[in-house]
């Protein structure tokens, strides 16, 4: 076998191991897009959270008896 029937031989595999290092970057990519998406998610509910929570500590200090 001559070298170019070795690397023909190689190839489909070659490009099979291209081709499933391409989806597992992918992969990768879409969980970290997710994870930055969850986390902006997270903290714009805890500074909801804080904002009612002060309107709530506001509206019980109104109602405590003097």
């Amino acid at each position: 076998m001559d070298v170019m029937d070795k690397l023909s031989t190689f190839a489909p595999a070659l490009l099979e191991r291209q081709s499933l290092m391409i989806d597992i970057l992918l992969m990768i990519k879409g969980s970290e897009n997710k994870n930055q998406k969850t986390s902006k998610k997270v903290w714009m509910l805890s500074e909801k959270v804080l904002i009612f929570a002060s309107a709530f500590v506001k509206k019980a200090v109104r109602r405590r008896p003097h």
